[in-house]
């Protein structure tokens, strides 16, 4: 099926943007688009800070508008919970009720973009998850009582989720999508829907690690074991939604979403074709002054990064310190 592609004035890209370590992957992730995204460099970026707790200075404001981006400030994680993902959850839900553009593009802020991407008209534009972690791989898997009770509070029966492979551990499991990359049709209200399901959850307690004592190690450093007993919910009850309210689902190629940190293993390989082009870097915690340099190195060279493209990521670690 060949597919019509959509125009920049289509899409709004939502970001969340903190006074803590997300605003300097704020600020790269922002000039990656301005930079290499072609078409769609003049895409409209909104930058939500949704705890005004945690809300950006003038000086950091400022820094942002310099990449013409709108930034808002909104109270709409009341949670006080560690759980960082609630802030794109409720973010999301927000710029689908408040954009006028037909599309949501919701990105984790440690992205970045480094060639021109080019985006389809679909309903839902995705990526798997790259590990197997809190999905399930259907009746006799330990998670999959989590994902049907996810599946009951977005109404629809956990065998309506098709079966998927993962991008780096290559197992197969019920749909999971990484929420760090979704393009949602915004008259289908996926992220209400979505917001509506871990809301749900969360107040039942519901938590797909609970009780394991995990300390799991986020862009920004090891995120605490409250937190990790949520890991990964927000993108469930995401994955959820998007099958509770269309069978339109497109999933883009390895081009997109190229999750760095687990390519610093030797013993994951991704899917390079003969016309292969990182298009959408994942960096996660690769550029924090706490790691090697010469990882973030390597691994670019193994994902075919340019010298010109891998040097402008490498000029941008300053903001990190």
């Amino acid at each position: 099926m060949c597919r019509p592609t959509l125009n920049a004035d289509d899409i709004t890209v939502l970001i969340c943007s903190e006074a803590n370590a997300m605003y300097a992957q704020s600020l790269v992730l922002c000039d990656s688009i301005r930079t290499f995204a072609g078409a769609y460099s003049n895409i409209e970026i909104i930058a939500v800070s949704p705890r005004p707790q945690l809300a950006l200075d003038r000086e950091s404001q400022a820094r942002l508008r310099d990449f013409d981006v709108e930034y808002v400030v909104e109270d709409l994680n009341k949670t006080q919970s560690p759980y960082g993902a609630i802030n794109r959850v409720v973010a999301s839900a927000w710029a689908e009720k408040n954009s006028s553009k037909k599309f949501i593009l919701a990105l984790d802020t440690d992205t970045a973009f480094i060639d021109e991407p080019t985006f389809f008209d679909a309903d839902v534009g995705v990526r798997p998850v790259d590990m197997k972690g809190a999905t399930s791989s259907g009746p006799n898997d330990p998670q999959d009582k989590y994902w049907q009770a996810m599946c009951e509070y977005g109404g629809i029966d956990v065998n309506k989720l098709p079966i998927l492979k993962t991008t780096v551990d290559k197992k197969l499991i019920r749909a999971s999508y990484n929420g760090g990359f979704s393009l949602i049709r915004r008259s289908l209200g996926i992220f209400k829907k979505c917001e509506q399901i871990f809301f749900s959850s969360f107040g039942a307690g519901l938590k797909p690690f609970q009780g394991l004592e995990l300390n799991i190690e986020a862009s920004s450093g090891r995120v605490g074991k409250v937190a990790s007993e949520f890991w990964t919910s927000g993108q469930t009850a995401l994955s959820v939604a998007v099958w509770a309210s269309t069978n339109d689902v497109y999933i883009y190629n390895s081009e997109y979403n190229i999750p760095l940190n687990c390519l610093c293993n030797s013993f994951w390989s991704w899917p390079y074709g003969p016309d292969f082009r990182p298009r959408m870097l994942h960096y996660h915690q690769l550029m924090q002054p706490t790691t090697s340099v010469n990882s973030l190195i390597d691994v670019l060279r193994k994902v075919n990064c340019s010298s010109d493209q891998a040097r402008w990521l490498l000029s941008k670690r300053h903001l990190f310190s």
